[in-house]
């Protein structure tokens, strides 16, 4: 299962770096187009990747914080958490209840 997830998580970071790379590139090399007019295809295309992009970097602060609070957890809970009781049995640990 942590494999599963680690996969997944590689993945999604492999896709939104592949996201901003892509955006970006398609913007420096659109830039000085030749506009022909109201329903030009690389303006609609330019209005669509800087959406893309505005949503990318709406999300940045949100994943950034989640980061520092899973951090954090890792850091100071199982400081602040009680010791669980050891797993086992009377028998497993050899004591006898002799009276």
């Amino acid at each position: 299962m942590r494999i599963m997830r680690r996969t997944v998580a590689l993945l999604l970071c492999a896709l939104l770096i592949m996201s901003l790379l892509f955006s970006s590139v398609c913007i420096v090399r659109a830039a000085n187009h030749v506009c022909t007019g109201e329903c030009c295809l690389i303006c609609i295309l330019l209005a669509r990747v800087e959406r893309v992009l505005h949503g990318l970097v709406a999300l940045l602060p949100a994943l950034a914080a989640l980061f520092a609070l899973r951090l954090l957890g890792q850091l100071c809970l199982p400081q602040i958490a009680p010791r669980r009781a050891a797993h086992g049995t009377l028998v497993g640990w050899k004591i006898r209840l002799d009276d």
